[in-house]
């Protein structure tokens, strides 16, 4: 006879995501939903909008239609929508406080009816360091490509060292 360890009461009692199958009941979603100043990108389907510790990318498709792509690069451990929501409603309202307001005013004061943001989920992760990791990655890698409406006050984090090794 052979005694084996059986399952952790952890993974019995405990969920990782809680919210994993419910459905987006928001109307100012901008992952699933279009909104007066927003529109969900193509692959937002891999991820839910109600999951947890997110990274996120929100790109201005007016700049992207003139060929000067502009996009924020973010992200929150709280859900998707919440922290879309909360930029949703920062430009419907013209809070000056918020990065894609601010670049409304500074570059489509003429046209802000016209302006409209695309939404995209980059990726989920299971711990903050990472996830905040990431997001200076990809602000690195994507400051080259296209205009990062990140404010510097929010690098508030030491860079990331990386060595490169030439043989």
């Amino acid at each position: 006879m052979v005694e084996t360890g059986g399952p952790k009461l952890k993974s019995i009692l405990v969920q990782k995501n809680p919210y994993p199958s419910l459905q987006c009941h928001r109307n100012l979603c901008p992952y699933c939903k279009v909104t007066p100043v927003s529109q969900p990108a193509e692959n937002n389907k891999k991820i839910p909008c109600t999951t947890p510790g997110v990274g996120y990318q929100v790109d201005c498709l007016f700049c992207k239609s003139e060929g000067e792509p502009a996009a924020y690069i973010g992200e929150t451990g709280r859900t998707a929508v919440t922290r879309g929501m909360e930029h949703t409603r920062a430009l419907m309202d013209e809070k000056s406080a918020n990065p894609l307001t601010k670049h409304l005013t500074d570059k489509h004061t003429n046209n802000k009816k016209q302006v409209r943001f695309e939404f995209a989920l980059t990726g989920k992760f299971r711990d903050p360091l990472t996830r905040q990791a990431d997001e200076g990655l990809r602000i690195a890698s994507q400051s080259k490509k296209l205009a990062v409406l990140n404010s510097k006050s929010e690098f508030n984090h030491p860079p990331i060292a990386r060595v490169k090794v030439v043989k």
